[in-house]
C-alpha cells in the first residue's frame, strides 16, 4: 500500500478503491497461497495441544496411586 496517496498519509487525496484492493490482493497473494496449509498445521497443532493435555491428566492421576 505504499503507492496510495491515502495510505502515505495525505488525507485530501482520495484513494482509489479498486487501486487499494488490488495493492494488497497483490501483497497477500503469497500469504493466501499458504492458507490450506497453515489451516492444517493449526489443526494438527491444536489436535496434538488436546491430547497432550488428556494424556497429562492421565498421568497425574496415576501418580497418586503409584506412590501408594
Amino acid at each position: 500500500m505504499l503507492y496510495c496517496p491515502y495510505c502515505r498519509g495525505l488525507p485530501t487525496v482520495r484513494p482509489c478503491n479498486n487501486y487499494c484492493l488490488n495493492v494488497m490482493k497483490g501483497c497477500l497473494a503469497n500469504q493466501a497461497d499458504l492458507d490450506t496449509e497453515w489451516n492444517l498445521f493449526i489443526d494438527k497443532s491444536l489436535f496434538d495441544n488436546n491430547t497432550g493435555q488428556k494424556h497429562n491428566s492421565q498421568i497425574e492421576e496415576q501418580k497418586p496411586m503409584e506412590l501408594c
